[in-house]
């Protein structure tokens, strides 16, 4: 980590300076929106608070079920690889194979809804 950067600690994570969000382990996992002021005596418990209640959210709905709260955020992210993926064939003139983008985009949702809020979720 860049230790030219001031940092606040958070539960597991650490808030940069600059705006960008480490796991414990160093990993980028999110950076702030611009209008969020790293010095902001509020910032600590606005973070903390929001992720906690997404988690607890997610949790309570039932996640693995079609049309939870977490089932959407896994499709909405899921959608977005997929999408990636089409673009990404489309400018290199690659061939693009639907069904694995589809696998490789749930697969994608999956982790990251495991990874962030403890949940499983599938397509």
């Amino acid at each position: 980590m860049n230790d030219v950067c001031k940092t606040k600690h958070l539960r597991k994570v650490e808030v940069q300076e600059n705006g960008i969000i480490r796991n414990e382990k160093g990993r980028i996992i999110a950076r702030l929106i611009d209008d969020v002021d790293f010095n902001s005596e509020h910032l600590s418990t606005e973070i903390s608070n929001a992720m906690d209640a997404l988690r607890e959210e997610m949790r309570a709905d039932c996640p693995e079920e079609p049309g939870s709260y977490a089932h959407s955020w896994h499709c909405i992210i899921a959608m977005t690889c997929y999408n990636a993926m089409v673009e990404s064939a489309r400018k290199t003139e690659d061939l693009f194979n639907h069904d694995d983008a589809h696998r490789i985009g749930n697969d994608a949702a999956t982790r990251f809804m495991k990874l962030c809020f403890g949940v499983e979720t599938k397509a």
